[in-house]
């Protein structure tokens, strides 16, 4: 298990043997809850309580935190202040340290109860080395176990913030998942198409139609420019734009190989959690129950 900062590149490539968490459905949760970057700076108090009652509410196994504060850089301290209850309690997996504007990655994983198998495996690197170039500079979280006795492996990413880089991450992992029991769900900053090559699997987030925007102070009445804007429940000031590409936050899966059932990430959300997630945050957090056909 990685509990420290990661900064390597290793590749891996082919089956992976050894995934030792046993039979039954795995929940897996990304977020982009995107922090500002700048010395020093920290998720503010109801951006931290929303986070946590999203975990708390989807009860992920799996869980990525994208894009959170440089300071987060011990993931059991994080855990042990943001997102345990008495009931649950999170471990650290690998942390990816991302100088400048891009902050940290950090993975965790729902400690089981005595009755369970022991925890997911994580690793820190690429599918294959055509991933290292500009276009999928990213480092990519690995995390696998095993469902009955089928090897299942996700991998968390964050594709090169441009919809060409999206794109090329999106191509690379339709390909790397024509391994069987492998899918990628992350931020891809390309479109959620259906492809024949691979099953995107688009992700539920409410009501909505998009997982990333930008807020805007909304414009006065009768001014013409609100074509395109959508409400901040409870917000007088700010509306959200959504991304033109609609669902950039999503899963692409080897159809053949593993059901991916998308869960509502936003279900049984107040007025104000969500308020606080579409002002403090530009992603929604999706999730998706993953097994074995």
């Amino acid at each position: 298990m990685l509990n420290a900062t990661v900064r390597c590149r290793p590749t891996f490539g082919g089956a992976f043997a050894d995934g030792p968490l046993g039979g039954g459905v795995m929940r897996v949760m990304y977020w982009n809850c995107t922090t500002p970057s700048g010395a020093g700076n920290m998720f503010a108090g109801k951006k931290l309580d929303a986070i946590k009652d999203r975990v708390l509410t989807l009860q992920p196994h799996v869980l990525c935190l994208d894009e959170v504060s440089a300071l987060v850089t011990d993931a059991n301290d994080f855990a042990a202040k943001y997102l345990n209850s008495a009931a649950l309690t999170y471990k650290a997996g690998p942390i990816i340290k991302n100088d400048g504007v891009h902050l940290n990655t950090v993975a965790f994983y729902l400690q089981p109860s005595a009755a369970a198998s022991s925890a997911p495996k994580f690793d820190v690197g690429i599918p294959q080395e055509n991933w290292d170039n500009e276009q999928t500079k990213r480092d990519l979280i690995r995390v696998y176990w095993l469902a009955g006795t089928s090897p299942v492996t996700l991998w968390f990413l964050h594709a090169n913030a441009s919809k060409s880089g999206g794109q090329t991450a999106l191509d690379r992992a339709a390909k790397a998942t024509s391994q069987k029991y492998a899918a990628f769900i992350g931020d891809f900053n390309t479109g959620c198409v259906a492809r024949a090559d691979a099953a995107t699997v688009q992700p539920t987030v409410g009501r909505y139609s998009f997982s990333q925007w930008k807020s805007e102070l909304k414009p006065a009445a009768g001014s013409g420019t609100m074509a395109g804007l959508v409400d901040v429940p409870g917000s007088s000031t700010y509306m959200v734009r959504p991304n033109s590409s609609g669902f950039i936050d999503f899963a692409v899966a080897n159809k053949a190989g593993l059901a991916l059932t998308p869960v509502d990430s936003l279900g049984s959300i107040t007025e104000e959690t969500l308020r606080t997630i579409m002002l403090g945050c530009d992603h929604f957090p999706i999730a998706y129950d993953v097994a074995t056909k």
